[in-house]
């Protein structure tokens, strides 16, 4: 359902931006910057996950993707550089993603970007943050968010499978391996093996960046890598301003918020700038407050440029579009 940007859809954005940026500026009072930034992350990803609300188990829904990040931010961190604890949950998580692009449901963006939120947990936590208390920060965060996106957002024309559905029909398709399959789990392999011998802040990105420009042909990953390369690489430099700029944290909170607020009215379909916005706040909040620093901003533009150059070797080796 196309959503006209008229008066309400701007105000209901405007509640929503705000209201992610709730955590990080009650954690600001209250001397807990790591723990505030972290859960306004996972309220941010709430959000984009859901710019309509599913016609069947709305609220299921969001409870179980506030869920689903918080778990997935713990596993990830749990994780670290161990390559012997990564290599199987990345796989894993790279199958799930390729699961839900070959057999979509309401539940495709929450699983992708739970996959964001598992690699970028691997980076060193901050502060008094550990596995478990960023996990639940950041579920928390997406939970409070899920208040307002079920009062706020509209019901969309999609969405109508059951929560149970959503989250069982990808595996239940398994008849036959498929190409695409295999491909996401070789990406996951390899950024894994990656990850842990570059054992820096946001390794991780470089897998997330090459999976997110992954579709299930190479006809399609073609058409969406130039405005997600472009995107991701844009935003990555943005990142690398921001992180060497030194600005109070409080103005940090609020770009978030503006910068959700520009993304739902803008729409997912404008996949360059969706991917611009994300990957700015991703990089910028995903793991307690802002890490400022030119050279931690630069090394993840590298990872942005090495990840794009993964996806387009993953991307030989994807069936053309009459091989499918």
């Amino acid at each position: 359902m196309a959503q006209r940007l008229d008066s309400a859809r701007i105000g209901r954005s405007a509640i929503l931006g705000a209201g992610a940026t709730v955590p990080a500026f009650l954690c600001l009072w209250a001397g807990l910057p790591e723990v505030g930034f972290s859960a306004s992350f996972g309220a941010y990803l709430l959000c984009v996950c859901f710019p309509v609300l599913s016609q069947v188990d709305a609220w299921p829904k969001l409870i179980a993707t506030s869920v689903l990040f918080g778990l997935s931010a713990t596993i990830g961190a749990v994780c670290g550089t161990n390559l012997v604890a990564l290599l199987p949950v990345a796989v894993l998580f790279a199958l799930w993603q390729a699961r839900t692009e070959l057999v979509p449901g309401s539940l495709r963006v929450a699983v992708a970007l739970a996959t964001l939120v598992m690699l970028l947990s691997t980076s060193p936590l901050p502060g008094m943050l550990n596995p478990w208390t960023y996990g639940l920060a950041l579920g928390a965060g997406a939970l409070w968010q899920s208040l307002l996106v079920g009062a706020l957002q509209p019901v969309g024309d999609t969405g109508r499978l059951t929560l149970w559905d959503d989250l069982t029909r990808p595996w239940r398709h398994m008849r036959r391996a498929e190409r695409f399959d295999g491909v996401m789990m070789g990406l996951g392999a390899v950024g894994a093996v990656i990850c842990s011998l570059i054992p820096m802040s946001h390794s991780g990105w470089l897998l997330t960046t090459a999976l997110r420009v992954m579709k299930p042909s190479r006809a399609e990953t073609m058409r969406r890598m130039g405005q997600r390369a472009f995107g991701t690489l844009g935003g990555a430099l943005v990142a690398m301003v921001l992180l060497s700029v030194d600005v109070p944290l409080s103005l940090h909170a609020a770009l978030l918020g503006v910068i959700l607020w520009g993304m739902l009215l803008v729409g997912a379909k404008r996949y360059g700038i969706y991917t611009f916005c994300l990957t700015i706040v991703a990089l910028n909040f995903n793991v307690g407050s802002p890490d400022m620093s030119f050279e931690v901003g630069l090394h993840r533009v590298l990872f942005s440029l090495a990840g794009i150059a993964l996806g387009l070797a993953g991307m030989l080796a994807l069936p053309r579009e009459e091989e499918r």
